[in-house]
């Protein structure tokens, strides 16, 4: 009996140890920071908290971005598979996992660059990035935003927009990728048939 009751104590000792070490691997809440991209799973969350919790629960999670609703209580929130570099959005929060935070989203040298487009994004479907040796990498164009990985060098951004040719301010961005995150945003200006 005695040995039986040393074991359930110990297992809910072990069990809340386990939950709070958990927990402990959370960072603090972001405010007004954005980390756009990388995501597995979106839910509606009655709070950041909350988003922040069930990512914690998620050994996939490695971090969260909830969104506030404006028109009423709660807001969306965005499971990450990966750490995304950040952004400022007043309306967001996010969080990370800090043994995520240890693990570098690209290799050694590379960088993660992310921006937003703005003005008539009807026809914008990537951005592209050219290194001048032929070889291209390309990120789709969601919600306005994309998120691509780019090997350490120099690299040629430009906005496509498949058959048609797309004039951007600025027309391409010239990035020196060197393992810090890049920011880089474009402005649609018109589209021309090709």
């Amino acid at each position: 009996m005695h040995v039986r009751r040393l074991a359930t104590v110990s297992a809910i000792v072990l069990a809340t140890l386990a939950c709070r070490s958990v927990h402990a691997r959370m960072g603090a809440l972001e405010a007004a920071t954005d980390r756009w991209g990388s995501d597995y799973y979106e839910f509606r969350a009655p709070s950041a908290e909350a988003c922040r919790t069930h990512c914690n629960t998620e050994e996939k999670c490695l971090a969260m971005t909830f969104l506030q609703d404006p028109d009423r209580p709660g807001g969306t929130c965005f499971l990450k598979k990966q750490v995304p570099t950040t952004s400022l959005r007043p309306e967001a929060m996010s969080a990370i996992k800090l043994a995520a935070a240890a693990r570098p989203l690209a290799d050694a040298g590379s960088c993660i660059m992310s921006g937003r487009l703005s003005g008539d994004l009807q026809w914008a479907k990537r951005v592209v990035a050219s290194d001048g040796t032929g070889t291209e990498r390309g990120a789709d164009v969601d919600k306005g935003r994309y998120s691509l990985t780019l090997p350490a060098g120099r690299h040629t951004v430009v906005v496509s927009a498949g058959k048609m040719s797309v004039v951007t301010t600025p027309p391409a961005r010239e990035v020196d990728c060197t393992g810090a995150p890049i920011q880089g945003d474009f402005r649609i200006d018109r589209y021309d048939e090709g």
